[in-house]
């Protein structure tokens, strides 16, 4: 970024630079300029920039296809680990980097139709590094955006670009200061922004992290040094005092420009009154005013990937003869990507023989659409009471055309479950779809008479169950919500393993189903935004095969938002029954979030309701995790009960407490500690790892 603030220091002093080269940063501000964006326009796109975004992969939540959410919704942890035949697949770097390709193509939009970087409003190099030799690769055609991308491609931070067959990655490993990218110009004098990183000293390298950036350091000021050993006496060099400010900190944006104005300035003098350009060049101008929204006349789908171009073309809600909405455009690139079959997706214009074509890039993923996810689900009250289990999944995508999706998810722990299921859309538009499923679940129960938890249970008994089923339906409003409709059978059977012996020991279940579901929650660990709600209606008839015949109800809502700084959750959930159903209708709560005070899942009843308040604020320091962890602070109230009778259903024996907790995510997935209080004199204090809001 500091190479900003010198272009402004050259601006006041009249210096026009007539040609540009730049390596990493340096290649889009300078491609920027080349472009003919003035240095005021630079600026602001460099400060307004939504860096976070541009360096992050992930699609908006809510832009996932809607059963791949509620799959998503019991893994604790959002990495995945891809696998292929011989094992897992890692790939080339943490980022693939496309909503940074997207937002390089945007801003170099004006320079869409021109392929000769010498033809733009200043001739431009942009330096890359060939991956397999380590040579220093100069870019002086093709398209602008891909020549920016890949030299400021970081090695394992982000995808190599692949230009001409090329691996290309950042070309400071190669030449950090590209003096002789701009040999065939015959320039009068250079002016070169170095701001290769400095060399730590012995005392400060007190981490693997500091020996890595030793190294990167080292490596580019080598080659920095042999590049300005060639510099002629006429050459100007500038060097910004970038002390505190690393080379991803762009938060710091500003405080770049204003060191690079501040070192060009120490070298080039205060900036003089108005006079005459020391430059004969004028400034540059834009190539192609920014707004331009051409009438489209025709989209072309370039699809790499395994889903039909049908599919891609249905998801693109632009028109032929319609004006380009970029920001359309983006969101509905942003719901492909969510699919999660391609390495990247992009657009670009093309006036061909005086028309204007949108094509639409897919790019075929290049390591698997099989991947898996690891995590811990965990509570424990520190008193000898909790639930554990070990989650694992497996996801098979893109098994056809339309996407066809296989999905293994495991616990393994005090509630073992497996369960298998195949989703499958069945039109173009991935709106209809049919889902069979099967599996298995077992878990233990303890019954307290009158739930009083703190006499002994009366009885304790081991449910197991065997259950399939296929569900239909269709996802609503761009996946935001789905109506599913569906059978299930269910066979379980009960060991009494303490106390008072169950009348059965065996059960059949069969039911009928519709729900009704609705879900934009940002994210399931500490939601900021967005609603979550389920209307499900059960008849459960012997008619089916069920033991017995009853109609039962769950009902879920939840609205997530942001207030002041605070992040406000209300949630509400019901599962009551019109008659007593069975041993598979009997539900727990307690735990953390869940009647914080009782130990986890305590208490145990065929009907069920439980409602919630919970108010999170990300603290702004933190004294014992590093400071790149974010740290959760926050408070709930609750209120909630079980009961075993359908007469007993009462709001005067609701149960009321709440929390004050402290959250984080971990690798193992978000993590939480609470004290928790709940009616009648329970306190408890939880460790808890999981999804609390799935």
């Amino acid at each position: 970024m500091a190479h900003i603030g010198v272009l402004k220091a050259l601006d006041e002093h009249g210096i026009h630079p007539t040609a540009v080269a730049g390596t990493s940063m340096g290649s889009i501000v300078g491609g920027l300029y080349a472009t003919g964006y003035s240095v005021e326009q630079i600026e602001q796109i460099a400060t307004e920039m939504n860096w976070k975004e541009a360096f992050s992969d992930n699609s908006p939540r809510s832009h996932s296809l809607f059963a791949y959410r509620q799959m998503d919704a019991g893994a604790p942890v959002d990495y995945r680990l891809r696998i292929n035949r011989k094992g897992i697949a890692l790939p080339r770097a943490a980022l693939q980097g496309q909503h940074l390709t997207l937002i390089l193509d945007e801003i170099f939009s004006p320079a869409r139709d021109i392929t000769d970087f010498d033809q733009l409003a200043v001739p431009y190099r942009a330096v890359a590094a060939d991956l397999v030799t380590g040579e220093q690769v100069v870019l002086k055609s093709g398209r602008l955006s891909s020549a920016v991308r890949a030299s400021m491609s970081i090695p394992g931070l982000l995808e190599p670009t692949i230009i001409d067959d090329k691996l290309l990655v950042d070309g400071g490993i190669a030449n950090n200061v590209p003096i002789d990218a701009l040999k065939d110009q015959q320039l009068d004098r250079l002016v070169v922004v170095d701001v290769g990183s400095p060399r730590w000293e012995k005392e400060d390298i007190t981490s693997i992290g500091l020996v890595l950036a030793q190294l990167s350091a080292l490596l580019v000021r080598n080659n920095s040094d042999q590049s300005l050993s060639r510099l002629q006496e006429q050459d100007i060099v500038i060097k910004p005092n970038l002390e505190g400010i690393s080379s991803s900190d762009f938060s710091k944006a500003k405080q770049a420009i204003d060191a690079g104005y501040a070192a060009a300035i120490q070298v080039l003098g205060p900036a003089p009154a108005r006079q005459q350009p020391l430059s004969d060049e004028p400034p540059a101008k834009l190539i192609a005013p920014l707004d331009t929204s051409p009438v489209i006349d025709e989209i072309v789908i370039s699809n790499g990937g395994v889903v039909s171009d049908k599919v891609i073309r249905a998801m693109i809600r632009q028109q032929p003869g319609e004006p380009l909405d970029r920001a359309t455009i983006r969101d509905d690139i942003s719901h492909i990507y969510a699919l999660d079959y391609h390495d990247s997706i992009r657009y670009q214009l093309k006036n061909v023989g005086g028309k204007n074509l949108l094509y639409i890039e897919a790019e075929e993923r290049d390591t698997s659409n099989t991947f898996a996810q690891l995590g811990l689900q965990f509570s424990d009250d520190m008193k000898g009471n909790g639930t554990f289990g070990l989650f694992g999944s497996l996801r098979i995508a893109g098994l056809n055309s339309y996407g066809g999706t296989a999905a293994i998810l495991a616990n393994l722990g005090s509630r073992p479950m497996l369960e298998a299921r195949f989703f499958q859309p069945v039109d173009h538009k991935l709106i209809f779809f049919v889902e069979p499923v099967a599996g298995y679940r077992a878990d233990s129960i303890d019954l307290y008479l009158n739930n009083d938890i703190d006499d002994p249970a009366f009885a304790t008994f081991r449910r197991t169950e065997v259950y399939g089923g296929i569900d239909a339906g269709a996802a609503l409003f761009r996946q935001k919500g789905e109506l599913r409709f569906g059978v299930q059978a269910t066979g379980g059977d009960v060991e009494t393993q303490v106390g008072v012996p169950f009348d059965i020991e065996s059960y059949q279940d069969r039911y009928a189903f519709t729900r009704l579901s609705w879900d934009t929650y940002d994210n399931l660990a500490f939601p900021s935004k967005g609603i979550k709600a389920a209307l499900e209606y059960q008849h459960h008839d012997p008619d089916f095969g069920a033991d017995l015949e009853y109609d039962r109800q769950l009902t879920e809502l939840g609205w997530a938002t942001t207030l002041a700084g605070f992040s406000v959750v209300a949630e509400a959930y019901a599962a009551i029954s019109d008659e007593e159903p069975g041993s598979e209708a009997i539900e727990p709560l307690g735990g953390f979030l869940r009647l914080s005070g009782l130990p986890p899942d305590s208490i145990w009843g065929n009907h069920s309701a439980l409602g919630r308040l919970v108010v999170t604020r990300p603290l702004r320091h933190n004294l014992i995790l590093p400071s790149s962890v974010q740290v959760y602070a926050g408070a709930s109230y609750e209120t909630g009960n079980v009961w075993l009778d359908r007469d007993d259903v009462d709001t005067s024996s609701l149960l009321s407490g709440g929390s004050l907790f402290l959250g984080t995510h971990t690798p193992l997935g978000p993590g939480y500690v609470s004290v928790g209080y709940t009616e009648g004199d329970h306190y408890s204090f939880n460790i808890y790892f999981g999804h609390v809001f799935r």
